[in-house]
Order: structure tokens, then C-alpha cells, then sequence
């Protein structure tokens, strides 16, 4: 199974905003604090995905790449 991508953390993010909204209107706060937990963690997935690099030679995600690289791939070459 594949990575899901910032397209769907995005649609995730939305729903579930769209769903706190109408749960906490409706008196249903305990579930619609749970979609808004779910949607700051579809959105930190976004900016963890944007900000983490993903190495070329091994496919780990790294947030310290260098020439696309990371650190252990590095240090085996040495």
C-alpha cells in the first residue's frame, strides 16, 4: 500500500472540519472534538510530507538529505 498523498490529507482535513462544524452545532461536542483532532493530524501529515525528504538510494524518509541522500546511505559510503 502506497503513502497516502497531501491530495488526500487535504480532503481528509476538509471533511473532517465540515463534520466537527455541524457536530458541535448539533450538541455532539465530544465527536466533534474528535474531528478536529482528526483534521490538525491530516494537516501536520501535509506539512510533515513537505518538509521531510525522501532519500533516493533507499527510500527512508529523512529530514536531514543531502543531495537528496540521507544520513545512513551517507555514512556506508565512507
Amino acid at each position: 500500500m502506497s503513502k497516502p498523498t497531501p491530495e488526500y490529507y487535504q480532503a481528509k482535513a476538509d471533511l473532517c472540519e465540515r463534520l466537527a462544524i455541524q457536530q458541535i452545532w448539533a450538541g455532539n461536542t465530544d465527536m466533534g472534538m474528535r474531528n478536529i483532532m482528526r483534521m490538525t493530524h491530516a494537516l501536520a501529515e501535509i506539512q510533515l510530507q513537505e518538509s521531510v525528504g525522501n532519500c533516493e538510494r533507499c527510500n527512508s524518509w529523512d529530514d536531514s538529505l543531502e543531495s537528496d541522500i540521507c544520513q545512513t546511505c551517507i555514512s556506508e559510503e565512507e
